[in-house]
């Protein structure tokens, strides 16, 4: 089995970030260019994404077979959720901190590192079983997630905003063409696709200019980093193979579970954080060292699990 796809992928994440750093330190992109950009991200190239999962996949599957693993991604991401909640309560978090570490434990960079690790060890048919488990990712992170980070704040957050999450009604319509195996002209593809594709670079764009504004070494000694860290890359994938083991009797389906839950801070975190008023820095930060750590820790902990 071989994980040079993995480490290319991981290092394109890594040049983007410096070339962000680089926007950010030298003011082409300043704050409020990235206020702007944060936007550009969630409102439109996120949903693109998520419309783009579904028309880019080729139908191998019974409709039973997808109900069943959508029940098991809601599963799944419940007791991502869960397993954050306990991990914030155990290292005894600041109250105030809680639900944003909970968000950046609970929900991993799953499409484009999570896809290329499962196309790895499984082949490229696999990654549809991929794409149908973020759709109850997509509906919590947009919801759950930007609850985290408000939290228990004066103003709240309108359930309007929630609902009418761009990427949440991407989902929801993304799932009718799954169903009724909907097709759009070549051209519309295309361009779905294109913008879909800038999901990832503007999202760690926008990670490096946040770190722009801050210094290395609050970067590095920050030790809430590492228990996001030691949570999210080690304790959970460890704690949902013990669960699933018992709950998926399929090979397949329940490889797709351990690689996911494997996977780094999602990069969406710090775009949520920008929208919802959250620590974006720190968010960044997080997403910055897990992914670090996750070139030692994913090989290793597939070793430990699947093989």
């Amino acid at each position: 089995m071989s994980f040079s796809a993995l480490i290319s992928k991981m290092s394109v994440l890594f040049l983007y970030i410096c070339i962000g750093l680089l926007c950010g330190k030298t003011g082409i992109v300043n704050e409020e260019g990235s206020r702007l950009l944060n936007k550009l991200v969630l409102f439109i190239c996120s949903p693109a994404l998520i419309l783009h999962a579904v028309l880019d996949s080729e139908l191998t599957y019974s409709v039973a077979d997808i109900l069943y693993l959508l029940l098991f991604g809601l599963v799944f991401m419940l007791l991502m959720l869960l397993f954050g909640f306990v991990c914030t309560r155990l290292f005894r978090c600041k109250a105030e901190e809680r639900g944003l570490m909970n968000l950046v434990i609970s929900f991993g960079n799953v499409a484009f590192m999570g896809f290329p690790v499962i196309t790895a060890m499984y082949g490229s048919g696999a990654v549809f079983l991929g794409s149908v488990c973020t759709i109850p990712f997509n509906i919590l992170i947009f919801s759950v997630g930007a609850l985290l980070i408000v939290g228990k704040k004066k103003n709240g957050l309108p359930i309007r905003k929630v609902i009418t999450n761009p990427s949440l009604i991407a989902t929801a319509v993304s799932f009718v063409i799954f169903l009724l195996d909907i097709s759009f002209p070549a051209p519309v593809e295309e361009a779905i696709g294109g913008i879909a594709g800038m999901v990832i670079p503007l999202s760690m764009l926008l990670i490096g200019t946040s770190l722009s504004r801050m210094s290395p070494r609050a970067v590095l000694l920050d030790k809430r980093c590492y228990i996001v860290s030691l949570c999210k890359l080690i304790v959970l994938p460890l704690g949902l193979a013990a669960c699933f083991r018992f709950l998926v009797h399929d090979p397949l389906f329940y490889g797709v579970f351990v690689i996911l839950s494997c996977m780094p801070s999602a990069t969406m975190a710090p775009v949520l954080c920008g929208e919802y008023g959250g620590n974006t820095q720190f968010a960044s930060s997080c997403v910055f060292i897990t992914t670090l750590f996750s070139l030692a820790t994913v090989p290793i902990m597939l070793y430990l699990i699947l093989l």
